[in-house]
């Protein structure tokens, strides 16, 4: 973000262009907006915030082209869920299924995975601050 104010500053520019930063990032514009007015950085949603938002957009392309807004969103839901742990795999299923609601229901089992990791993360904190360890030692287990 604050890339962006520079732009502005140095080039007199009136407008920047995101261009691909957007593809499964669509809250980037609010991200922008946000710290050229106010210079807070929002921070990134939660990975099940970017699920749900997965499926709302796959619900609305179903709605809008039927099952040819399936096919196209299987490249959507890919940029959603990039940089999230065991994605590639998520992925694979994903481009194998051509129903609506059976992807639904992988990214919502995927969805429950996030729970289980922020209850483990949470737990080994914890126990990381009783035996007084570094937080940077703590590791999930899951790659």
């Amino acid at each position: 973000m604050p890339r962006c104010k520079r732009l502005f500053e140095h080039t007199g520019c009136d407008a920047i262009m995101i261009g691909r930063g957007a593809l499964g990032n669509p809250w980037i514009f609010k991200k922008v907006i946000t710290y050229l007015r106010e210079g807070i950085i929002i921070e990134d949603p939660l990975p099940q915030e970017k699920i749900d938002l997965a499926i709302t957009h796959l619900e609305m392309m179903y709605k809008f082209k039927g099952q040819r807004g399936v096919i196209e969103m299987r490249k959507h839901i890919s940029w959603y869920l990039k940089g999230l742990k065991n994605a590639t795999s998520i992925r694979d299923m994903i481009n194998r299924i051509e129903g609506k609601e059976e992807i639904i229901e992988l990214l919502e089992s995927y969805k429950g995975l996030y729970k289980i990791i922020v209850l483990i993360l949470l737990t080994n904190i914890k126990d990381a601050q009783i035996m007084k360890l570094p937080l940077e030692r703590i590791s999930v287990g899951f790659s």
